[in-house]
């Protein structure tokens, strides 16, 4: 199609040498004008077939551009989406961590403290974020239930009733029927007002 408009004027400019250049005056009728009027208007239409094409490839190109922007808006507001989503569990896992770790390492300076009673709610508050990181599919296994049994079991010492409410809770979260069976003792720790 790129090759029909040079032919075209090559064919026109012949025409117009073959016009120019003199002849013998010739009084009949010689079909040179319909040849260039044929010619003409197959000028004509090849321009304007080009125009045309021009014009729909504009509007072909501007369909093509929305589509591909829809798709791709689309796209980059699922990876949005889905990075929110990784960035919130992993802030959650780090924070969990985070809570586990310290809570920990405050159990352990309690109890080098002689503060029992600190050291146990410590102790179950850390278990609280160990739960929530097994919840977010990070999965360790529970090493503070022995610590707290031992804790129970060879120390005297007393919970304010907040305290052993939200332990208890934590046991019921936890599921763990050996923290469950230590329910009882817990109650028996209360200190009465």
């Amino acid at each position: 199609m790129k090759y029909v408009i040079p032919i075209l004027s090559l064919i026109i400019s012949v025409i117009a040498l073959a016009v120019a250049l003199p002849r013998p005056n010739n009084l009949g009728f010689d079909y040179l004008g319909v040849i260039v009027a044929l010619i003409s208007i197959a000028t004509a239409l090849a321009v304007g077939f080009q125009i045309w094409n021009a014009l729909s490839l504009e509007g072909r190109v501007q369909k093509m551009y929305e589509r591909i922007r829809t798709e791709n808006d689309k796209v980059v507001s699922e990876l949005k989406a889905k990075n929110k989503a990784d960035l919130q569990k992993n802030n959650a896992i780090i924070m969990h961590s985070v809570g586990y770790l310290v809570l920990s390492i405050e159990a352990q300076h309690a109890i080098y403290r002689n503060q029992y009673s600190k050291a146990f709610v410590y102790y179950f508050s850390s278990m609280e974020h160990l739960i929530n990181l097994n919840n977010l599919g990070i999965n360790h296994e529970n090493k503070l239930k022995n610590q707290v049994i031992t804790l129970l079991q060879n120390y005297d010492f007393t919970l304010r009733e907040e305290d052993a409410k939200k332990i208890i809770n934590i046991i019921i979260n936890s599921k763990d029927g050996e923290l469950v069976n230590l329910v009882p003792k817990i109650y028996s720790i209360v200190e009465s007002v």
